[in-house]
């Protein structure tokens, strides 16, 4: 027996985000969380716009090993306010016996915030059971809540939403897996997503598709992506799928770090922290010498670059993170924002701050990392042990908005390379110059027009509150903030001018971010801020004889 199969045994599974795989067992070790049963479990947006039907997926993993019969699937949904109670039967008859296998349904509710009670009918070897929401054990079968949302997203036109990181099917190993891309792709159109990029774990994406454990020379998983995704993308109605992957490569200190290859085609081999070779954890490749096998037209973001990993996943996978120092590749950006605002969010933040401080033209974006768990997560805690539900993650909790003319791949990775685009999570900003046109991020501008630019704010009362307007300024190796007064921003679109805000001399960008209080889904379940952050603008040419004025707090 490989030693190393007992590696999910000693690993801290705080970052295992994925759909909890239940079935990987070490020969002679204990598991208190397998069931000789597939694992079987029901999924479903957190929002979904008002007048569209909410989508509903069953997952059946592993039913190769354990085959059943899907008879019947119901779905009790209610809400409190007004109070109403909503029955919908789906007639299936159906054998599950494939290892991965799904099933959508859709339901049609009215608009408020409801609690779905999923259930499906099985029969099986030991007879005819029920499972409610899932079979995992010890989950507590808590409905799934969705918001079914009167009010679209916030978006201006010639904006497109999309997730920077999300796992499918494709990523499947010891101790976890996902949703197929079409699942994947259903749900980002319920959250209203325009785009979604698919970046499954380049160890899993090499696998035969049989055995995890073995590595495939043909590639076939990673193959199978990539056809499953074209022929998806040529489905009317659903939101573009941009293929690519995420790739374990090696930081300056030859640790496995992830770099996110978004529209790439050629497959580049990344098993350093995979778990797949023994103690063999020693990067396949180095972060620049990854960066120059990408594909002309790809965009490239180095994954939570700042994120510090556990101390088992240094020691058994030889994780790091990447050292500012690391980042220092042209053309190489960050995802800073990672499926939750917290201390590393905010440690990224100043660190790409400090990078745009230095003269470096480096852009951010963000997304969720979800591994399925579109309203929940459900993982493993305590690897054979115990798993853990939470619902401060999820899918479509964050999103980066892409300024771009037509919403096709090449116009999508053209402008995140060149950050034309910023992060939210309810928020619509835009900057318009003297004739209304557009201001794109990450453009070079001249600072004498900045007097005649105009802004726009968006945001709705379930998306929450804004009360900040922040507008910072880089100039001589600091940031100096100023505050534009806008008032409340609820439901109608903001309106303001930069005519009165004083550009100091020097100054090499500007940037813009704005805060509130969140509402809906964000209010309830986490807490966090409504916010949005943008890439700079340069400034081409500085306004002269400029006095600097006093910078604002912070």
């Amino acid at each position: 027996m490989d030693f190393f199969y007992l590696l999910p045994v000693l690993l801290p599974a705080y970052w295992l985000a994925g759909y909890a795989e239940i079935h990987f067992r070490v020969p002679w070790f204990f598991s208190r969380i397998f069931r000789p049963e597939p694992e079987i479990l029901f999924d479903a947006p957190v929002r979904n716009p008002a007048g569209e039907p909410v989508p509903v997926i069953l997952i059946f993993h592993d039913t190769h090993n354990f085959p059943v019969v899907l008879d019947s699937v119901t779905v009790l949904a209610s809400r409190t306010v007004p109070e109403s109670r909503l029955s919908f039967t789906f007639q299936v008859q159906k054998p599950v016996s494939t290892r991965h296998q799904e099933f959508h349904f859709e339901i049609q509710l009215p608009a408020g915030k409801w609690d779905l009670l999923p259930s499906a009918c099985l029969n099986g070897s030991g007879g005819t059971r029920e499972i409610v929401v899932d079979n995992l054990p010890r989950t507590g079968k808590n409905p799934l809540q969705v918001l079914v949302d009167q009010d679209p997203f916030p978006k201006f036109e010639n904006q497109f939403h999309g997730d920077l990181h999300h796992h499918t099917s494709y990523t499947s190993d010891q101790v976890e897996f996902g949703a197929t891309p079409a699942a994947s792709q259903r749900m980002a159109k319920a959250v209203e997503f325009d785009f979604l990029c698919l970046t499954d774990h380049s160890y899993d994406l090499d696998d035969d598709p049989s055995d995890f454990l073995k590595q495939d020379p043909g590639l076939q998983k990673w193959k199978g992506l990539l056809e499953e995704t074209g022929h998806l993308n040529l489905q009317p109605g659903g939101p573009l799928l941009i293929p690519g992957f995420e790739l374990s490569t090696g930081n300056s200190r030859m640790q496995n770090v992830h770099l996110l290859l978004l529209g790439q085609r050629s497959f580049i081999y990344g098993t350093g922290d995979g778990g797949e070779r023994g103690f063999k954890n020693r990067p396949d490749t180095v972060i620049r010498q990854a960066f120059s096998l990408r594909n002309p037209g790809s965009a490239v973001f180095a994954a939570h670059p700042f994120e510090q990993p556990g101390l088992a996943e240094k020691l058994l996978l030889n994780r790091g993170a990447y050292t500012l120092e690391d980042t220092r590749i042209p053309g190489l950006n960050l995802q800073i924002l990672n499926g939750w605002y917290g201390d590393e969010f905010l440690k990224s933040r100043s660190l790409w701050i400090r990078r745009l401080l230095e003269g470096d033209r480096v852009f951010i974006g963000g997304g969720n990392d979800s591994h399925g768990n579109f309203n929940r997560v459900r993982q493993i805690k305590i690897p054979f042990l115990y798993l853990s539900e939470k619902t401060t993650h999820w899918f479509g909790k964050y999103r980066t908005v892409v300024q771009a003319d037509c919403l096709t791949e090449p116009e999508i990775l053209t402008s995140l390379q060149n950050g034309s685009s910023y992060v939210t999570n309810g928020v619509a900003i835009r900057i318009l110059d003297e004739s209304g046109k557009e201001i794109r991020f990450g453009s070079c501008q001249n600072a004498k027009t900045v007097h005649s630019w105009s802004f726009q704010i968006k945001t709705t009362e379930s998306a929450g509150q804004l009360s900040e307007f922040w507008v910072f300024y880089g100039v001589k190796g600091r940031e100096i903030r100023y505050s534009l007064k806008t008032g409340p921003v609820k439901e109608e679109v903001s309106k303001g001018n930069f005519a009165g805000l004083h550009i100091p001399e020097g100054a090499e960008y500007l940037r813009l971010e704005v805060y509130g209080t969140a509402g809906g889904v964000s209010k309830i379940r986490v807490g966090d801020p409504l916010f949005a952050l943008t890439n700079p603008v340069f400034f081409s040419i500085q306004p002269a004889g400029s006095e600097e004025p006093e910078p604002g707090n912070g």
